[in-house]
C-alpha cells in the first residue's frame, strides 16, 4: 500500500467564530472529487487528482457561495453521484426569527457543532436554521428549493426521485416536479443520513430505537421488529456483494449490518464490531465479486486508524453467518480524526484494477494559525 499527502489551507469565513468543518467528500461519475464544508468561505471545493497515481494535486473553489448568499453557513450533506451525472446537496442558513428569540443570538456562525447538534435533537432546528436544496443539472448549479425552515439532514437523487431526510421525517418528490413533494413519515428519530441497501430498501430509526424499512416507491416506511441501541443511526454503506448495509449506532461506538433475508424475507440485524474508540467515517469499495469496508476509528485526539473489512458473497444466503472481522490497514499518530472518505476502483491499460481510497482529515490549526486539511491517498489499500 502506498500513501501520499496533499495539504492545503481551508478558507474560513471572516468574523466567524467556528473553524471550517468538512461534511462530505464524494466522487462523481465523471471523476470529479468534491468536498462540502461548513463554516468555510468556499463551501464547495473541487479536488483535482492525478489519474496515474491517484494523488490529489490541487484544489479549486466551485464558487457556490454566490448562489448560497451571505446568510449561509455552508454545506451539510449530499453530493452523492447519480447515473445521470446530476447531484444535489443541502446547505444551511441562519434562521429568520428575531435575535431576541434566537438561542444563538443573531449569528448561527457563533455556535459550535455540539450546540448545533443539541438543537437539532431538540426541535429539528426550526427556530434557528433554514435550509436550501441545491442541484446540479447539465453542468449548472441551481436552487431547487430555497431557505425553508428547519434542518435537512440529507438529500439525494435516487432513480426518478429526490429523497430528503430531517431528524424526524422523510420525504420524496419527483425529480422534475418539486411541487409534488410527499412526506412519507414524520415520526422518525435520530436519522442523519439516508441509509439504502443494494436491494433498494431504505432503513430508518424510529422512536425507542425501532427500525423501519421502505422501498423506493412504497407509500411509507413500515415498522420492523428490529431495534438498535443509541440515539442515532447513520453512515450507511451498502455492500452489493453480500447484500447487507453497514451502519453506525451508539455515537459511532458500534457497527451493525442490516438486510432483508433473500430467502425468508425477514428483516435481520447483526452486530459486527464494538469499537475501542469512535468510528467517525465509513466507506464501501465495491468490486464485482468482493468488497472492502473502510472504517476510520479515532481515540479522543490521540490518533486514528483505518480498519478494513474484506467482504464476499454469503456462503448460504439464508443463514446470517459469522460477522466479518477487520484488519488494521494503517495508523496515524498526529491525526485526531478522519472526517470523510471516498474511493475509486481504477483500471489502467495492462494493469490489474487497483483501489484508491482518499481520506480527508478534520481541519486542524497550522503553525500560521490557519486551518489545514489533508487529503491522504491510499493506493491498493
Amino acid at each position: 500500500m502506498r500513501k501520499n499527502v496533499f495539504e492545503y489551507t481551508v478558507p474560513s469565513i471572516e468574523g466567524c467564530a467556528q473553524a471550517p468543518s468538512l461534511r462530505t467528500l464524494q466522487l462523481q461519475e465523471d471523476g470529479t472529487l468534491w468536498g462540502g464544508f461548513l463554516f468555510s468561505s468556499a463551501p464547495l471545493q473541487r479536488f483535482e487528482w492525478d489519474a496515474k497515481d491517484g494523488n490529489v494535486v490541487s484544489v479549486e473553489s466551485e464558487g457556490i457561495e454566490k448562489i448560497l448568499g451571505d446568510d449561509s453557513i455552508g454545506i451539510w450533506a449530499g453530493l452523492r453521484p447519480s447515473s445521470t451525472g446530476d447531484t444535489v446537496f443541502t446547505a444551511w442558513h441562519r434562521g429568520s426569527v428575531p435575535s431576541f428569540l434566537n438561542f444563538f443570538g443573531s449569528d448561527l456562525r457563533k455556535a459550535d457543532t455540539a450546540m448545533i447538534g443539541n438543537l437539532i435533537r431538540k426541535d429539528g432546528g426550526t427556530s434557528t436554521i433554514r435550509h436550501s436544496i441545491i442541484e446540479r443539472n447539465r453542468g449548472e448549479w441551481h436552487v431547487r428549493r430555497g431557505k425553508e425552515p428547519g434542518v435537512l439532514s440529507d438529500v439525494a437523487i435516487i432513480g426518478d426521485y429526490v429523497f430528503g431526510l430531517t431528524p424526524r421525517a422523510v420525504f420524496r418528490e419527483p425529480y422534475l416536479k418539486t411541487e409534488k413533494r410527499e412526506v412519507l413519515r414524520s415520526d422518525l428519530q435520530g436519522n442523519f443520513s439516508l441509509n439504502r441497501d443494494s436491494a433498494g430498501t431504505f432503513w430508518f430509526q424510529s422512536q425507542n430505537g425501532r427500525l423501519m424499512r421502505m422501498g423506493l416507491t412504497d407509500l411509507k416506511p413500515k415498522l420492523t421488529p428490529l431495534k438498535v441501541a443509541g440515539e442515532e443511526l447513520g453512515g450507511g454503506e451498502s455492500c452489493a456483494v453480500d447484500g447487507w448495509i453497514y451502519a453506525l449506532t451508539q455515537g459511532g461506538k458500534q457497527l451493525v449490518r442490516l438486510r432483508m433475508n433473500p430467502i425468508t424475507l425477514e428483516e435481520e440485524i447483526q452486530v459486527v464490531s464494538e469499537f475501542e474508540g469512535r468510528a467517525d467515517a465509513m466507506h464501501m469499495i465495491n468490486h464485482e465479486k468482493s468488497a472492502k469496508l473502510a472504517v476510520a476509528e479515532s481515540f479522543g485526539g490521540q490518533g486514528t486508524r483505518v480498519l478494513v473489512y474484506n467482504l464476499g458473497p454469503m456462503e448460504d444466503p439464508e443463514m446470517i453467518g459469522a460477522p466479518p472481522t477487520f484488519e488494521v490497514a494503517t495508523q496515524f499518530e498526529g491525526i485526531p480524526r478522519i472526517a470523510a472518505m471516498a474511493s475509486k476502483v481504477q483500471s489502467l491499460d495492462g494493469e490489474e484494477p487497483r483501489d484508491i481510497l482518499w481520506l480527508a482529515t478534520s481541519p486542524q490549526p497550522g503553525s500560521d494559525g490557519r486551518e489545514k486539511l489533508q487529503i491522504i491517498s491510499l493506493i491498493d489499500v
